[in-house]
């Protein structure tokens, strides 16, 4: 099968960074905690390699992430004036995809929703551990430092990065190509997935009923 006989899918992930981030203006489930690990959430174009958008949280993923994260990645833009909407979403097996689906809300979207291998795709594997080579590239001394963060640690002088400097460093990476993985068939296949867009425009007063 040629790059454009394929259905578009986006690929649903997250991870735990291996970073402790200040919480101290952010309400938690611990309210003396200092100090938190942020999950990542992507949402990839998995033949281009294209980070399409992501959500940082401070607690494990739910259904209110999901919903902002596919908010993003569908949303109309100027750059994306008939939004970004895909034939199949793959998703790992986490409860809340089946809360969401029982819900209607993929039905609503138009999207399919696949049900991707247990063992970790390729990928989205490389691209989490660029996006963790690129933060402790930027934030060397807190890398790593997540199982020092419910006691005294040798960092504790030290003002710990705020989440809106991690969203700073992952959106350099968003709505662009992996540097991992280059190649024109790639660039190709995302011109293709824009004239498909075009097909199968999405109404942002719909999507922002659905997903707000």
């Amino acid at each position: 099968m040629s790059l454009i006989d394929q259905p578009i899918r986006y690929v649903i992930d997250s991870t735990a960074l291996d970073i402790a981030v200040d919480v101290n203006n952010h309400k938690t489930d611990a309210g003396t905690q200092k100090s938190a690990r942020p999950w990542l959430t992507i949402c990839l174009e998995p033949i281009s390699h294209t980070l399409l958008t992501f959500v940082l949280s401070l607690k494990l993923p739910g259904p209110e992430v999901i919903k902002l994260l596919l908010h993003q990645a569908l949303q109309p833009s100027s750059d994306y004036p008939y939004g970004r909407r895909p034939d199949i979403l793959q998703v790992d097996y986490a409860f809340l995809f089946a809360v969401l689906q029982s819900q209607g809300l993929f039905q609503k979207l138009q999207i399919a929703v696949e049900r991707f291998p247990l063992q970790p795709q390729g990928i989205v594997e490389r691209l989490f551990d660029a996006l963790h080579l690129s933060l402790q590239t930027h934030f060397s001394a807190f890398f790593n430092a997540g199982e020092e963060i419910e006691g005294e640690t040798s960092l504790s002088s030290l003002r710990r990065p705020s989440l809106s400097q991690l969203e700073n460093v992952c959106t350099q990476w968003a709505g662009s190509y992996s540097p991992l993985l280059q190649g024109q068939r790639q660039h190709e296949f995302f011109d293709y997935c824009q004239t498909r867009w075009q097909l199968s425009p999405v109404d942002p007063h719909e999507l922002d009923l659905l997903l707000t």
